[in-house]
């Protein structure tokens, strides 16, 4: 057994025996054990998970097809990397976006190999699976408990499905929990070390480098610091003042350090950082023009969108078991909030959910902007699950959640085998799934059904290699064009076309008169994601 002299190992949430001590009650304050588990056994359910994704995405990689910012992504990610490894410069420097991520994926590959690249994304993307993994075998002791957070995400729907084809918002989700996760165990794991600031620096400046939004994690590290040295009681004397000096000057590091590599991130801040952040930051405040979307079956827009549009969105768009388990870790909160993992979720989820509420961003496309927050949600639930579960006595209300947990699991696992590879598109039960949410949400959002329609076309309709056909769809241009026989070309203009490719982004559908004309449907559950249309 190790943690603080003293200690008996019992968690603040949940009593417990195991290998790691969560705070507890030592003299006047609380005090954790500096130890970590570092045992292979414990990591064995983690290294099955980890062979299953291995195989999964090796399977099922080729089915995604391009989505609506992808090529962009991608070519601003080539140009970032001829700039950082060529000194080539950029032909244009975006105050609004960079892609550290993308150029990374360029030592690997082109930005057209659409299906490599959605290999990569899979692959690069296990790292926030075992970095949950981890924090929570660090939090409850167990590697089989611990293995929770990993399937939980997994079952996380949109946030899974989101994976392969968006390298606009995951990277930036991936290093957010990243940054989280060694804030959590880096003195757990190393507590002989003292260059935390360079991980942390490193880790936060790509965050930022990625995202704006990424600059909340230096508040976040100041206030989980200061939060967990208060709680250990060290409050008077030498050592709160040898305490603050110490924090002050790595601070000072992991701010110096991050600012730098954001600046090599980010060119426009590079360019020129003082005049410049500040612009980058207004630019974040006021973007973007009105963007009109579905929203509980009428028409909302990114600007005056009603305030409990993310909370319900959240609501709607979580696996039911998700949404009672993360509901029980709510509950526990106010004496889990002593424990260092929950302290750290409740307070970047606070921190964010705080300025969507004070600052009422501009929201478009679902969850996509908060797509970061899920590993949060999904870690919270499986704390909620082990708090529930782990050394408990079994008893029958705990068999009936059980079971309860159990359907839905394999409700959403079937869910999940209908919807592919649209597992982004994934509604659960409130609303009456993927169906009952065609017509009132936003499905399809990013058009990824288009490889499905193209390819539709291709084997089903435009077959006689003597003619040329000529084909309109929705989207952007490239989504379905990669998907074209050498017979068929891409109309600009729909009245001009033999075909017309006709997304379900906010609201899209063929007009009452071309109804007749409709000759496919790219569908999940027979709701439509996309139409073909015949033109005579």
């Amino acid at each position: 057994m190790c943690g603080a002299p003293g200690s008996k190992g019992k968690s603040l949430i949940f009593k417990k025996k195991g290998p790691f001590s969560v705070p507890s009650v030592v003299g006047q304050g609380l005090s954790w054990g500096a130890c970590y588990n570092t045992g292979m056994r414990q990591r064995l359910p983690f290294l099955a998970f980890f062979a299953f994704y291995l195989l999964f995405s090796l399977a099922t990689f080729r089915d995604f097809g391009p989505t609506w910012d992808e090529q962009d992504t991608y070519l601003e990610g080539a140009r970032l990397y001829d700039l950082l490894v060529q000194g080539k410069p950029m032909p244009f420097m975006d105050p609004e976006h960079s892609y550290p991520y993308a150029a990374f994926l360029h030592l690997f590959t082109a930005p057209d190999h659409y299906e490599t690249l959605h290999l990569l994304n899979l692959f690069f993307h296990v790292l926030v699976f075992w970095a949950l993994f981890e924090c929570l075998l660090s939090f409850c002791g167990s590697g089989l408990w611990a293995l929770a957070g990993p399937v939980f995400l997994f079952l996380d729907l949109p946030y899974m499905g989101s994976i392969p084809a968006n390298p606009k918002d995951m990277p930036f989700s991936l290093f957010y929990f990243l940054s989280l996760a060694v804030l959590y165990l880096f003195e757990r794991v190393f507590p002989q070390l003292r260059f935390r600031w360079v991980f942390l620096g490193l880790l936060f400046g790509l965050t930022m480098g990625s995202r704006i939004l990424g600059f909340t994690l230096l508040p976040l590290l100041v206030a989980y610091d200061t939060a967990l040295f208060l709680m250990k009681g060290k409050k008077k004397g030498k050592g709160r003042k040898g305490w603050w000096k110490k924090k002050a000057w790595e601070w000072a590091g992991v701010f110096l350090l991050s600012q730098l590599v954001c600046a090599l991130a980010w060119p426009f801040i590079g360019a020129d950082y003082f005049q410049h952040l500040p612009v980058v930051l207004w630019l974040s405040a006021h973007f973007p023009p009105k963007f009109s979307f579905l929203f509980m079956g009428g028409m909302s827009d990114s600007l005056t969108y009603p305030w409990y549009y993310l909370p319900l969105w959240i609501l709607v768009t979580m696996p039911l078991f998700l949404v009672g388990f993360l509901a029980a870790a709510l509950a526990g909160l106010p004496k889990g909030w002593k424990d260092p993992f929950i302290l750290l979720l409740a307070g970047a989820l606070g921190m964010n959910l705080g300025l969507y509420f004070l600052l009422h961003p501009a929201i478009y496309d679902g969850l996509r902007h908060f797509l970061f927050l899920l590993p949060l949600l999904a870690a919270l639930s499986a704390a909620g699950f082990i708090s529930f579960f782990q050394d408990r006595k079994f008893d029958l209300p705990r068999k009936g959640v059980l079971v309860l947990g159990a359907i839905s699991v394999l409700s959403t696992t079937m869910q999940m085998v209908r919807l592919h590879p649209y597992e982004y598109t994934y509604f659960n039960e409130l609303v009456g799934g993927f169906p009952g949410a065609y017509g009132r949400y936003e499905t399809d959002y990013w058009v990824a059904s288009m490889k499905e329609a193209a390819l539709w076309l291709r084997e089903n309709e435009c077959k006689d290699p003597a003619k040329t056909y000529r084909v309109y769809a929705d989207g952007k241009r490239f989504q379905s064009e990669t998907y074209f026989g050498p017979n068929m070309v891409f109309e600009p203009k729909k009245e001009k076309a033999d075909y017309a490719i006709i997304m379900t982004r906010a609201g899209f559908k063929p007009d009452v008169s071309e109804m007749p004309k409709v000759i496919h449907r790219v569908e999940r559950e027979g709701a439509p994601l996309s139409f073909i249309v015949k033109e005579p």
